[in-house]
């Protein structure tokens, strides 16, 4: 019974992570929307330039894949940060998974700039 309990708990729960959005405006648009929360006081992208001491704005074109991955990540133009600080940020956004999946074989290119 536990077994099977468990099971239906997992199924439901990667249904629910994995939901693929097939519409290009609302990949992107999520995709605008949870950095837009992660950039907020007390987001994840927030804390960790708060914690690193990045101070500045910094503007990316991002290349995202079909599993909510970032494929490429192209600085396009910073002020106030030195290159480590560059370095860093970078590394931090590539690394970070959105939290849903866009149709299979889809790559979605856009630029967004976060002000630290």
């Amino acid at each position: 019974m536990k077994i099977l309990l468990t099971a239906l708990v997992m199924l439901l729960t990667v249904s629910v992570y994995s939901q693929r959005v097939t519409n290009p405006k609302a990949v992107l648009e999520k995709v605008k929307i949870e950095l837009a929360q992660g950039s907020e006081s007390g987001g994840d992208i927030a804390v960790y330039a708060k914690e690193n001491g990045i101070k500045g704005t910094i503007e990316l074109d991002y290349v995202i894949g079909d599993k909510g991955n970032v494929i490429t990540l192209n600085l396009l133009s910073s002020e106030g940060l030195t290159v480590p600080q560059k370095n860093a940020i970078k590394k931090y956004l590539f690394y970070r998974k959105f939290s849903f999946k866009a149709a299979k074989k889809s790559k979605h290119e856009f630029t967004y700039t976060f002000n630290f």
